[in-house]
């Protein structure tokens, strides 16, 4: 077979193509090295800044520098040495035979050969490799593992190197609190930084706030709460998200669109009130959060919405809360300043869980007054619900049963609040709020229900003697009750003491001495159940607490006669002495609770009288005096002394009192004396008020207020606004509510027009239109017309801001820019002033 100078050649080919291949995965091989160490390195000079070990930009920029002129150098290297160097013949044929063991070592040979002299059998050699060279044209001699083993580190240290520079920015910090040397600022002052100022600056921070509408409403249940969501962070933001709880529940969250911008959002949401299933008197709390990559959370201040019912539904009630001398009145509005107040804590204790003080001694001051803040709240809601257990002709039980829970979550808040980092305090805030708002629904259901505090119309009224009469009952049964509490607190005080002594003697006691304990508890428990039996009036409402210290000294007396129990008899009988200490502590705390009511209860009585006293009834003023000397029996001998601040004991054995005495003495032989026992009944009245708890004081019976000015212009703006977003979104409404909706605004209208330097014809008008539009609800309101209507509103309220700016500055006058005015009002505010110039 005849070999060809082509095939001859095959042999050179290979070794030029095996020699080129190993420059080339040579120069890439040096290069991943190259740009390796330079990815290292600049993240080592991330890491020095992050760690505050270069402090300085120019520093900074020095390194870098060096780190680029090393690149530089490095690429530069890695041409030259994979141009020059080049691989011999011997190392070539070596990688080729392993490549191809066909070859039998002929390359091997073929190598060896050329270096010397004897060529006898080398073409014969070289025909036979090139032969099997060309059985084999695609062969790949020289591996590639090492050098795409280095490309792969590479690439692993520039991907994470971006994504360190990417997530700690630790070049922005500087940036911000370096400057590079040679920079003058004007009018700075040199100054030592704190050791710390470096780490203070790289903390991240973060801010959630709801600009509107910024605070507390009241709305009705048909309102929309259009909500305005600013969200910042020097952290990227991953979500956001506000939240609502109904009454105090718990929370639900209602999630917001991903962020557009790394560090800032705004959001837009609107609330429908309807929608989430409120009822006049519910309250609606609602914040937002937003969440970072770190992951950091930051939540905005919590807010509060009242619902209230419509206005004419409000009169009804004002009408009913009225009656009793306005006594409902004053107790439903004393219910909302404890909601109001409840709220206020309830608010604090978020903030202070969102923002924790910087020191623990601020954080302990701090938590500390939320305590307080909580403990004077719990006091006047048990003074409230004394107030109310007080009421006539009215069934308070759900009420009172709601006040009672509220005070219990009040106390484990307040025990919670003296805690470190308050745990789980704004939970048992939470539930004393939802306590006290169904409190109120119970209050208001019975009020409509026609529970007014009155007598109904086919009662019988009472004679004068028969209320006398009623009256000393009230005090006598007062007298009875308080006898048997004492008798009550001093059984199961007695039965608590004796059952401690059988406690004590069981561990180590015989088989004769467990007989005579077993004997002792037997009577020790008989002797309990049959003064509850005998006395069931201070047990009323404590049937728990008292059934379980029966039982547990039952299961005593049967462990004591049952050996086989023996181990357990100590345990057992400790259990029956910790249950008698509940029942006596839960016994004393309704002791307390009732010589409240008690005080109360006397100061009904004394204000009943006063009229009558007035008048120059004897009777009706010796039952004053009667009441005043048992308040101020209960006052000295009860807890109740402590519930009351001393201008109260002062004023019934001082001055007014003393009057009150002689004023009684004197009734039928002096002329006046029932007027001065009047007087003095009045008086005592005031100093009752001014010993009650700080948020009760000066409270006064349920009232249509007058609004401040421009008040009633924004509230009818506000309802005609929440119709029309409702009728922009195609949201059903009920015809009914509608026409209530109207109304709202119609009277908001009225109330501002009555107050003085206000152009009521031109308030009156819309409210007039008003009306004749709520007349013509039937399926759906004109929302042409509702726009014209909102539009005057408008246009009055910035003509009169035009009037009240012109007086304050006149005789100057300022020219405005409409341009500069806010986009959705510039039309509006170029119709004013082209009003202004047409006169």
């Amino acid at each position: 077979m005849i070999v060809t100078p082509e095939k001859d050649a095959t042999v050179e080919e290979i070794f030029r193509k095996a020699g080129s291949r190993w420059q080339w995965l040579l120069f890439l091989r040096l290069t991943s090295w190259i740009v390796l160490a330079t990815t290292l390195s600049i993240l080592c000079l991330g890491l020095a800044i992050w760690r505050g070990w270069v402090l300085t930009v120019w520093i900074a920029v020095v390194l870098a520098a060096l780190i680029g002129v090393g690149f530089g150098l490095g690429m530069l290297i890695a041409v030259m040495v994979s141009t020059a160097r080049q691989k011999p013949k011997p190392w070539l044929a070596e990688r080729i035979e392993e490549r191809i063991p066909s070859l039998m070592d002929r390359l091997n040979t073929l190598a060896f050969l050329e270096v010397k002299t004897e060529k006898t059998f080398i073409h014969e050699i070289r025909k036979q490799a090139a032969l099997e060279l060309t059985k084999n044209p695609d062969v790949r001699p020289i591996p590639v593992k090492p050098t795409v083993m280095a490309a792969l580190a590479a690439i692993v240290a520039c991907i994470g190197t971006l994504l360190f520079y990417q997530k700690v920015h630790p070049l922005a910090a500087m940036w911000k609190t370096d400057v590079m040397p040679g920079t003058k600022l004007e009018n700075t002052v040199e100054m030592e930084l704190p050791e710390d100022s470096s780490e203070s600056t790289r903390d991240p921070w973060g801010e959630v706030r709801i600009t509107e509408p910024g605070g507390d409403l009241k709305l009705t249940k048909v309102d929309v709460l259009p909500l305005t969501i600013e969200a910042a962070s020097s952290q990227a933001l991953q979500h956001a998200s506000f939240s609502t709880a109904i009454n105090g529940a718990k929370p639900t969250d209602h999630p917001l669109d991903a962020p557009k911008e790394p560090n800032y959002a705004v959001y837009e949401p609107t609330i429908y009130l309807d929608e989430l299933g409120l009822a006049a008197w519910d309250v609606l709390s609602y914040y937002a959060s937003a969440a970072t990559d770190e992951p950091r959370k930051y939540a905005s201040e919590i807010y509060f919405v009242e619902v209230r019912p419509f206005r004419e539904d409000v009169l009804k009630l004002e009408q009913k809360a009225g009656a009793g001398n306005g006594k409902m009145g004053q107790c439903l509005n004393k219910l909302n300043q404890l909601i109001q107040k409840q709220q206020d804590v309830l608010r604090q204790t978020h903030r202070q869980t969102q923002k924790p003080a910087s020191n623990n001694q601020q954080q302990a001051e701090d938590q500390d007054k939320l305590a307080k803040a909580q403990s004077d709240l719990e006091l006047a809601a048990g003074h409230l619900y004394a107030e109310v257990a007080g009421l006539e002709h009215m069934p308070v039980a759900t009420v009172l049963e709601q006040l009672a829970l509220a005070q219990g979550s009040m106390t484990e808040a307040v025990a919670k609040l003296r805690l470190p980092d308050n745990p789980a305090a704004e939970t048992h805030e939470q539930n004393a709020l939802q306590q006290l708002v169904e409190s109120r629904k119970d209050f208001v259901r019975q009020l409509a229900n026609g529970g007014d505090g009155s007598p109904s119309s086919g009662d019988k009224v009472p004679t004068a003697e028969e209320q006398q009469a009623t009256l000393k009952s009230q005090l006598a049964d007062i007298e009875d009750f308080r006898d048997d509490a004492k008798a009550a607190q001093s059984a199961v005080r007695m039965a608590r003491e004796k059952q401690e002594k059988i406690a004590n003697r069981v561990p180590g006691a015989g088989p004769k001495r467990r007989t005579e304990l077993a004997n002792q508890q037997t009577e020790a428990t008989k002797s309990l159940e049959e003064f509850r039996n005998r006395v069931p009036k201070p047990f009323a409402g404590l049937e728990q607490q008292t059934q379980a210290a029966i039982d547990a000294m039952e299961n005593t007396q049967k462990a004591l006669t049952d050996s086989n129990v023996k181990k357990t008899q100590a345990a057992t009988a400790q259990a029956a002495v910790d249950a008698l200490n509940k029942l006596e502590q839960a016994l004393a705390s309704k002791m307390a609770q009732r010589s409240l009511e008690d005080v109360y209860r006397f100061k009904s009585i004394m204000d009943s009288q006063v009229e009558a006293s007035k008048n120059g009834d004897a009777k009706a003023a010796a039952q004053a005096k009667a009441a005043k000397d048992a308040m101020a029996g209960t006052l000295k001998n009860t807890p109740a002394g402590k519930a009351f601040g001393p201008t109260l004991s002062e004023a019934l054995s001082g001055a007014p009192g003393e009057r009150l005495d002689e004023a009684v003495a004197q009734m039928g032989e002096k002329p006046g004396a029932g007027g001065q026992a009047a007087a003095a009944i009045e008086e005592i009245s005031k100093a009752f008020d001014a010993a009650q708890p700080p948020m009760l004081r000066g409270i006064a019976s349920t009232g249509q207020q007058g609004s401040a000015p421009g008040e009633g212009i924004s509230e009818a703006t506000r309802q005609l606004n929440s119709l029309a977003q409702r009728l922009k979104d195609g949201r059903a409404m009920d015809a009914e509510d509608i026409r209530k909706q109207l109304e709202n605004a119609r009277f908001a209208l009225l109330d501002e027009a009555k107050l003085p330097d206000k152009d009521a014809p031109a308030l009156v008008a819309v409210a007039e239109d008003l009306k004749a539009l709520s007349k013509e609800v039937d399926l759906k309101v004109n929302e042409a017309a509702l726009r014209k209507l909102m539009d005057r509103l408008e246009d009055y309220r910035l003509e009169m801001a035009g009037h009240e700016e012109l007086e304050k500055n006149s005789p100057e006058l300022r020219h405005v820019d409409p341009d500069k005015a806010p986009a959705e009002f510039r039309e509006r505010v170029r119709r004013y002033f082209e009003k202004l110039s047409n006169g």
